[in-house]
C-alpha cells in the first residue's frame, strides 16, 4: 500500500486472506462470502454541487426524490481521470426552510446541497482485483473511511454542531 493505492496486489491478496480465514475460525462453520470495503487515501476530493427539483403542488418528499436528487448531481458530473464513490448529502432545503430530515416532510420545492467524493480509478480497480478477482469474494459495498470514522467517533448533535475531526494519518 501507498498512500491508499495497492502497488502489489498479490501481497495484498494474501495477507487479507489470512485474515479471512482467522475469521472464518471464529464464526465456523460459515464462510465469508461477501465484504464491505472501506476505502481512503491521498487522492480523495470533494467537490461541492447542488441540485433541486420544483414539484408543483406540495407533496411528501421520499427516499426516491432524494436519490433523483443524487443521480441529478452525478449527471453534471464529468470527471475521467477520478471514480465518484459517493454523493454526501450536507443539506436540504425545502421551500424555503432548512430540512434536517427531508423525508415525510411536505413541500413544493426542494434543494440538496452536497459533496460528491472521488479518488483515482486506480484505487477502487487495485481493490476490486485484489478481493474479487484474486480472493473470489463478492464486495457489497465501497464505503469511504474517512466518513466512516467520523460516523464511529462523533456523536449527531457533535455533526450538527459542526465539529471536525481531524485524521493525522495512519
Amino acid at each position: 500500500m501507498h498512500y491508499g493505492l495497492i502497488r502489489n496486489v498479490a501481497g495484498v491478496s494474501s495477507s487479507t486472506l489470512r485474515i479471512i480465514r482467522k475469521l472464518e475460525n471464529r464464526i465456523s462453520p460459515r464462510k465469508i462470502e461477501s465484504v464491505y470495503v472501506a476505502i481512503g487515501g491521498r487522492s480523495f476530493c470533494s467537490m461541492p454541487r447542488e441540485a433541486e427539483q420544483h414539484l408543483g403542488a406540495p407533496v411528501e418528499i421520499s427516499r426516491e426524490m432524494i436519490e433523483q436528487l443524487k443521480q441529478q448531481v452525478l449527471a453534471t458530473f464529468s470527471i475521467t481521470d477520478k471514480e465518484i464513490l459517493k454523493v454526501v448529502p450536507r443539506e436540504f432545503i425545502v421551500d424555503r426552510v432548512r430540512a434536517e430530515h427531508p423525508i415525510g416532510t411536505l413541500g413544493s420545492h426542494i434543494r440538496m446541497m452536497a459533496n460528491v467524493i472521488t479518488c483515482r480509478k486506480e484505487i477502487k480497480r487495485n481493490l476490486e482485483i485484489s478481493i474479487n478477482d484474486k480472493l473470489g469474494l463478492k464486495i457489497n459495498d465501497f464505503i469511504v473511511r474517512q466518513i466512516a470514522e467520523a460516523d464511529f467517533v462523533l456523536t449527531p448533535d457533535e455533526k450538527r454542531l459542526g465539529c471536525m475531526l481531524v485524521d493525522f494519518g495512519a
